[in-house]
């Protein structure tokens, strides 16, 4: 130390501040070497969750985002290898050795047969059974189960992209106290992420949720997601560094942020006005309400060009109406807005419109469960697979179907069923033309866009690798490549 000191000291005042100066940027480079920043990331959602069970979770994105997280794909991440017979109606998958539940608890084909079984009970009402209704399963030993179908299922490989329930966990609770079970807000998972806690406000709304690193593989050790009413209180939070992302940024607010990565993402996702068959029986009534709709402007005023128009060009005739109606809609900015160009739109050819906005959780339990109401402003997200039978096949009418129209066709049907039974790519896609076709002709919705879907994130947030993704829970597809610096 004196050897420094005499150094230091025999050294001009020009030198010595030369060399003082080279001292304290070499300490502090290695300070911030030394000292990483801390592996937690915070995401600001709007929603609560109401589910965070795979079987339950398809009708809630908060809820998928969720289990994106803590329950790994069954197909993909569980799965060391699988088999399928000559005639395609056998698979046989086998299960990774030493996979654990976050209690620790190795995950078997007991488990995979529960949730199967679960999905397949129609008491449990999982969005998921129209997949699996007439497949049977079988187990051959704790590693290694088998699928039988019926008849050819050309997506059902895609089914198979689903979590799995702990059968030790769940197997006791009844089914009518499935849906109230409280592990539906604190799971028991096998993905890279597990439940660590959450915080309720006052009067018992979910308000954050914290999960914790299950894999050696992610960097970052905890994800934080905070939970908001509405996208200002979102943004606000972001602007005042309480989150470092946000699930979901509207066109119009990408100008208020700065020190943020946009991700846009392009999804399967399209967004329609879908009639109540049963109420809104008028076919001449839904070609003008369909002829007058400019769905150009929607993209031009309310996605600002993010997006692109959805479904075929509507050449009816524009003829005046007398016909009232409720279009229902959920609090979204851009659907509320949408709703008001289209009841401005409307009324010009004499339809009397009431537009009715309805929170999240509301928009599920009393409106599209019950299918209460004339007309629904809303989105579907499609899966990887083309297949539409879920959302337009007459079997699918009542929750926990996604048949939003009610719509009914014994042709529509018949195509549906048999384009899903069709190995050849060519020929099936031949069905879905011919599907479509009555689909314009029948008019049960008027579909209007595809957004961009706009995700945010701080620039602190390095390795994210993002552009088409089969839903937006898919942004955490490549979690263990994601760090904070």
């Amino acid at each position: 130390m004196q050897c420094f000191y005499k150094v230091i000291n025999s050294l001009n005042k020009k030198e010595r501040s030369l060399v003082l100066g080279l001292l304290g940027l070499i300490i502090v480079c290695l300070i911030s070497i030394l000292i990483k920043p801390e592996q937690i990331y915070i995401e600001g959602i709007i929603g609560s969750p109401r589910y965070i069970n795979p079987v339950l979770a398809q009708n809630n994105d908060v809820d998928l985002d969720l289990t994106e997280l803590i329950f790994g794909s069954l197909i993909f991440d569980l799965t060391e290898n699988y088999q399928i017979s000559d005639n395609q109606k056998e698979y046989t998958l086998i299960l990774k050795k030493d996979l654990k539940w976050h209690d620790n608890k190795p995950v078997t084909a007991d488990d995979v047969l529960f949730t199967i079984q679960t999905i397949q009970d129609p008491v449990y009402q999982s969005p998921l059974r129209i997949n699996f209704q007439g497949i049977g399963i079988e187990k051959i030993d704790e590693q290694t189960f088998k699928f039988i179908l019926k008849d050819v299922y050309a997506p059902f490989l895609t089914s198979l992209d689903i979590g799995i329930l702990p059968k030790h966990v769940w197997q006791e609770i009844a089914p009518q106290s499935f849906a109230l079970a409280e592990t539906n807000i604190k799971p028991i998972g096998n993905g890279p992420f597990k439940f660590k806690n959450l915080k309720k406000s006052k009067n018992g709304e979910i308000k954050s949720v914290d999960l914790e690193s299950f894999d050696d593989r992610v960097s970052i050790k905890n994800i934080i997601f905070k939970f908001y009413p509405n996208e200002q209180e979102l943004i606000n939070a972001f602007l005042s560094r309480q989150i470092d992302g946000l699930s979901y940024v509207s066109p119009k607010n990408l100008e208020k942020l700065n020190n943020i990565n946009i991700y846009k993402l392009i999804i399967p996702r399209y967004f329609a006005v879908f009639f109540n068959m049963d109420k809104i029986k008028d076919l001449k009534a839904r070609q003008s309400l369909a002829a007058v709709v400019d769905k150009q402007k929607i993209i031009d005023q309310i996605l600002l060009g993010q997006g692109y128009k959805a479904g075929p060009e509507y050449d009816f005739q524009k003829d005046n109406i007398d016909l009232s109606f409720n279009l229902i809609t959920t609090n979204w900015p851009e659907l509320v807005q949408t709703a008001e160009i289209l009841k401005q739109e409307w009324q010009e050819i004499g339809a009397k419109v009431e537009v009715k906005i309805a929170e999240s959780n509301s928009m599920q339990q009393d409106y599209i469960r019950p299918r209460n109401y004339d007309a629904l402003l809303f989105g579907e997200v499609l899966s990887p697979d083309p297949d539409p039978f879920a959302f337009w096949h007459s079997s699918q009418k009542k929750d926990p179907g996604l048949n939003l129209s009610l719509y009914d066709n014994p042709k529509a049907d018949k195509l549906l069923v048999e384009a899903r039974q069709t190995l050849d790519q060519e020929k099936r896609q031949e069905l879905y033309e011919q599907f479509k076709d009555l689909l314009k002709k029948d008019l049960p919705a008027i579909f209007l866009y595809n957004p961009v879907y706009l995700y945010g994130v701080s620039k602190k947030v390095h390795g994210i690798e993002l552009n088409e993704v089969a839903l937006p829970s898919k942004r955490f597809e490549n979690i263990e490549k994601w760090y904070i610096k």
